[in-house]
């Protein structure tokens, strides 16, 4: 793998800190440390929490940003809600997972439905995970349901996330930093 060089190993909050983990990285990573992360492509609707999970683990501190265009980060693909929503982008979403060494398919706990057609993620030729985002508003039978729909769209692993509440699954991490 190629170091990334965006996520730092450690621990989730710093000590005394009275909001662990806000504006705290998820891994903290001493000068000469060495950290190898697969680069990791969102794809998820419009307003699924994308972006705001990419600041959460970067620990930058959350506000609302509107992905215009494709965002590369070192360690990251950031894409549009639009690509998934418009199936006339597929193929740009195509094209941009094959930058990615892992693809993480996002959609938000408390969705009414989902934008992934089954087997979905067999186009994208790149491993696949689920990640369920703001799961602090939505009840367990809401997580279950967006997990199955994320498992019928083809990821293999479901991560359960919530940026606002600075919840996050801790082998997600570790999960990218394998080999």
């Amino acid at each position: 793998g190629v170091n990334r060089g965006c996520f730092r190993r450690g621990i989730c909050a710093a000590p005394g800190d009275p909001h662990p983990g806000r504006n705290t990285p998820l891994y903290y990573l001493s000068a000469d440390e060495d950290l190898t992360m697969r680069r990791l492509m969102l794809i998820g609707p419009s307003q699924c929490g994308k972006t705001s999970l990419l600041q959460a683990m970067a620990g930058e501190a959350l506000h609302y940003q509107k992905t215009q265009a494709i965002e590369w980060r070192p360690s990251a693909i950031d894409t549009p809600g639009e690509y998934l929503e418009n199936r006339c982008l597929y193929s740009a979403l195509m094209t941009t997972a094959c930058e990615a060494d892992l693809v993480g398919l996002v959609l938000n706990a408390d969705a009414s439905q989902t934008p992934y057609a089954p087997c979905f993620a067999q186009v994208l030729n790149r491993p696949v995970i689920g990640i369920i985002s703001k799961a602090d508003l939505a009840s367990p039978a809401d997580i279950a349901r967006v997990s199955g729909w994320l498992k019928n769209a083809g990821a293999t692993h479901i991560f359960i996330t919530s940026a606002s509440a600075h919840e996050w699954p801790g082998d997600l991490l570790p999960f990218l930093s394998q080999e």
